[in-house]
């Protein structure tokens, strides 16, 4: 459950800490590393985005030159260069927008679960436990090798699973590793104290040896009165 609500107008640190639980909030607030989070990588979206929209607009430009040169008015002259120039307005405030869009996107850790969050609008969220997760793998390409980018894959037991991709993560082997490491905490066994270790012994010998007593006692712990069991050895008689 969400520790905390967020308004229209909140931003995006205010809205991921609002899909966080109190325990991960807790977390957040006193800086512990093991709940982390990144925004997709703005060179992906540069690279999609931006490189094809300069495509466009040089062929506008070119195809706006080639006009200019064949009429040689003036007055088109004008018009088409105030036509490049609006169109090219328009896309860069399309794709400002986009990419502030963009910035509500992140792709959370904690110790318990992965949270994808998105929106500002229509917000949306989606979580997986770890326990559910059968392993998680990075993938590549080309330009994000270069530039240090790519999709981390979490496959589930569940096929029906709708989580799917974390898509153009940025150092994407930075984060696969944070999350192999919050993922084998949870798998790691607990030591088990020398105290335990003797307890163990001790009912295993009596289980082996065995004319066990079991009964109900009660102990004070300080503020309350708890129940609980003992085990021990009946005593043997020899009668002569």
């Amino acid at each position: 459950m969400a520790a905390n609500q967020a308004s229209f107008f909140s931003l995006p640190d205010t809205v991921m800490r609002s899909h966080l639980s109190t325990d991960e909030l807790h977390l957040v607030n006193i800086g512990d590393p093991s709940v982390s989070w990144e925004s997709p990588s703005k060179v992906a979206f540069v690279i999609r985005h931006w490189i094809q929209s300069l495509i466009v607009l040089g062929a506008l430009v070119i195809f706006t030159l080639v006009m200019l040169t064949q009429l040689g008015s003036k007055r088109i002259s004008f018009v088409l260069a105030g036509l490049v120039l609006m169109v090219l307005a328009v896309e860069v405030t399309v794709l400002e927008v986009r990419l502030f869009f963009r910035t509500y996107l992140r792709y959370i850790i904690t110790p318990t679960r992965v949270i994808r969050m998105d929106g500002i609008i229509d917000r949306r969220s989606a979580s997986i436990e770890w326990s559910k997760i059968n392993d998680i793998s990075d993938h590549l390409g080309v330009l994000g090798q270069f530039f240090d980018f790519g999709n981390i894959s979490i496959e589930t037991a569940n096929e029906n699973s709708k989580f799917g991709e974390l898509l153009d993560v940025p150092h994407p082997r930075r984060f696969l590793e944070q999350m192999n490491e919050t993922r084998k905490k949870l798998t790691k066994p607990q030591p088990v104290s020398e105290a335990a270790l003797k307890a163990l012994v001790s009912l295993e010998r009596l289980l082996s040896e065995g004319g066990l007593l079991v009964h109900e006692q009660e102990v004070w712990t300080g503020e309350e009165v708890k129940k609980g069991w003992r085990v021990g050895r009946v005593e043997q008689t020899h009668e002569g």
